[in-house]
């Protein structure tokens, strides 16, 4: 199995922040939780290590953010904490849950074995445009979806995208150190990235969230020609040369290079960010026309597993949440691509009305009424789209038959202090640790699937019970 956060509802505010305790597991240490490894990753924060949860084999990878460091701020980790639980999206890291202890912060995320992209980029050092329309398509899908939720990454560089294996071309964004809630009024000021994927105006101290689009720019044209556009040993002179935003693409190296892709590159990196191109609409360039996913094939076993999971109680949901979050890439990349088809407005979620809509046309022997009750279960935030885990979640079933021990692995979850049985406190605790606020009417519904039962404790046959029969609604 691989990883990805549970949903019954965000709540974490990224305004005011949220007390800390409700972020991170000040409980119990981590080191009780996972058997840590190797280093596969450092940086100005302390290291990434690969790691594996006690008594399992499934790999996750830790980064601990020292708070010895210089220049480190309680606020700025916790905040990276909640924007890492609030996303969910097939192109971004997915996160597990946080620790913290006297001297670290510890983030807890799927861990991607494919290595980074720069490191691909350095080994080919040009790639064929067709290998770019892949990748540039991919990241543009995760910054689209942040600026949406009004999230600005502010480090976007080929080092910050991970490749899920090395078997697959799937890319994640990563590292959301210097990441920020913004508004429409909102202007950052501090000047922070990578010096040569930095925008003019995060140069000059006055931007927004389209100095993330600067950065795609760079890193497409660096694919496309096997060089920066800016670059000097001087950074002073590479800053100055971001400033006047003045690049070539009529040397021999873009003789190959088609004009839709010159253009694209000409409008990420426009010196005017008002009139540099936003990724929702570098999404539909013509660079992308070969790129248009076709309509997903809806077979019988996809709907049995949707009925099924409407008949499912809260905690059953909940619990197939969490199964998610623990699967690999390879097992479930037949329902990641089928809900890529499905976002049709490339949102990174599916609205409820489009999903009718095309359920209705595909599947005529079914109602409209009960398609539209199929989708309002499945939609378990009650916010009218379904987002990446609820539908895959809610599609597993039609894929993958879980063993005992991997229900034993999430019962294991849930039973942190090893107990050998679950409240419905360590039940709470262990979703908002996951990702999620459980909203108060949801929780009741929860607890009540569990009182009406009449158990104050849960062993794993209870457990068992519960994944194997669902608790109908």
């Amino acid at each position: 199995m691989g990883i990805k956060v549970s949903k019954v509802k965000h709540t974490v505010s990224l305004d005011t922040m949220v007390e800390r305790s409700s972020l991170t597991n000040q409980e119990i240490s981590i080191h009780k939780a996972y058997k840590f490894g190797k280093i596969i990753g450092a940086g100005n924060f302390g290291v990434v290590r690969e790691a594996f949860p006690t008594d399992s084999l499934i790999k996750v990878a830790i980064k601990a953010i020292s708070k010895g460091m210089k220049g480190f701020d309680i606020k700025k980790a916790s905040r990276e904490v909640a924007i890492l639980k609030s996303i969910d999206h097939p192109n971004i890291i997915r996160f597990n849950e946080a620790y913290e202890d006297d001297r670290n912060i510890f983030i807890v995320s799927e861990h991607c074995q494919g290595g980074h992209l720069w490191k691909k980029m350095i080994t080919q050092r040009k790639l064929t445009e067709i290998e770019a329309q892949i990748y540039i398509n991919q990241m543009l899908l995760a910054i689209n979806y942040l600026h949406l939720h009004k999230i600005v990454h502010r480090d976007i560089k080929p080092e910050n995208f991970l490749f899920v294996s090395p078997d697959h071309n799937e890319l994640k964004l990563i590292d959301f150190g210097f990441a920020k809630k913004y508004n429409k009024f909102s202007s950052m000021r501090k000047c922070l990235g990578t010096s040569y994927y930095m925008a003019p105006e995060v140069l000059k101290g006055n931007y927004n969230q389209k100095c993330d689009e600067w950065g795609i720019g760079v890193i497409m044209y660096t694919m496309l020609c096997g060089e920066l556009p800016f670059y000097s040993k001087d950074l002073h002179t590479a800053f100055e040369q971001i400033k006047k935003g003045a690049f070539c693409t009529t040397s021999e190296n873009w003789d190959q290079i088609s004009l839709e892709g010159k253009d694209l590159i000409g409008k990420l990196l426009s010196v005017n960010p008002s009139k540099r191109i936003s990724a929702k609409k570098a999404l539909n360039h013509p660079w992308f026309r070969t790129m248009t996913n076709s309509d997903p094939l809806v077979d019988g076993s996809l709907i049995s597993s949707f009925q099924e999971y409407c008949k499912s109680s809260v905690f059953h949901k909940e619990i197939l949440n969490m199964m998610i979050k623990y699967m690999t890439f390879s097992e479930i990349r037949e329902i990641n691509q089928l809900f890529l088809n499905f976002d049709k407005e490339k949102k990174g979620e599916i609205s409820i009305k489009s999903f009718t809509r095309f359920l209705q046309s595909s599947l005529t022997s079914i109602s409209i009424d009960t398609i539209k009750n199929l989708l309002k279960e499945i939609d378990t935030d009650k916010d009218g789209i379904i987002n990446y885990t609820e539908f895959l979640a809610a599609a597993v079933s039609s894929i993958h038959q879980f063993t005992q021990d991997e229900i034993w692995f999430i019962f294991d979850q849930f039973d942190s202090e090893r107990k050998g049985f679950i409240t419905p406190n360590d039940i709470r605790r262990t979703l908002q640790r996951s990702g999620c606020t459980i909203e108060k009417d949801i929780e009741s519904k929860l607890l009540k699937d569990i009182g009406r039962k009449n158990i104050a404790k849960i062993d794993f046959k209870g457990f068992l019970d519960i994944f194997t029969n669902g608790w109908r609604n």
